[in-house]
């Protein structure tokens, strides 16, 4: 089976790639996981953009190494990194023994709201990989989410996307995301600094969260070393 039509856009920077986007674009990268999902019809984008042309940049910045969104861990282990900063390279290579990763789309219903990852050690096990696997495992995944619900207990399909749980709790990240620039502290010590707010004020993690990204608290305010 060969792909449904769809329009190729090749883009050589992030700002051409933003402009090329739509609702029903999707994103060509590497291509391992896309191409068979699109040989199969599983997803049917009218247009495909592909960013392999955006310069995977690896620059030392004010003393802050920058690593761009297109470089391949292959790439980074051979760059300059090896020798300019020895013990992060140490670390990337002992620490992340995987060398590949599939990301597979999760299939209708929940078709654009995630994809699952699966990663293996080497990188020519990717051959070795039967889609026909992969797909079944993505089929069980959506099936357990869309319809069995969380904890299984079965609520509608997508129900619990649209629970008070579930978006109440999308806003911690988010809210840590925000500690963390606005108080130059780890992502550890954001999550931190949540917790210990809604002990102290006999409040619910989800609902101080939502107050920190809709400006209601002030990031500051949870300083540990304010005066007021």
């Amino acid at each position: 089976m060969k792909p449904a039509p769809f329009a190729y856009v090749a883009v050589d920077s992030w700002e051409a790639a933003v402009a090329a986007l739509t609702d029903d674009a999707r994103v060509l990268a590497g291509g391992q996981s896309l191409v068979p999902l699109l040989n199969r019809r599983l997803v049917r984008p009218t247009r495909l953009v592909d960013i392999n042309g955006i310069p995977g940049l690896i620059r030392r910045t004010d003393g802050v190494l920058r690593i761009g969104a297109t470089v391949r861990q292959a790439a980074l282990e051979r760059s300059v990194v090896a020798e300019q900063w020895p013990q992060f390279h140490a670390a990337l290579v002992s620490r992340t023994p995987f060398r590949a990763v599939i990301a597979v789309p999760l299939v209708p219903p929940l078709d654009g709201m995630g994809t699952v990852d699966l990663y293996l050690h080497n990188s020519s096990d990717i051959a070795r990989v039967l889609m026909a696997d992969v797909l079944e495992v993505i089929s069980a995944v959506t099936r357990t989410l869309a319809v069995d619900g969380l904890f299984g207990q079965a609520a509608g399909p997508l129900a619990w996307l649209v629970g008070p749980a579930t978006t109440g709790r999308a806003a911690v990240p988010v809210a840590m995301g925000m500690l963390t620039v606005g108080l130059d502290v780890t992502s550890t010590d954001a999550l931190a600094l949540l917790r210990a707010h809604a002990y102290a004020t006999d409040r619910i993690v989800d609902d101080l969260a939502s107050d920190i990204v809709s400006r209601r608290i002030p990031t500051q305010h949870l300083r540990l070393d304010r005066n007021t």
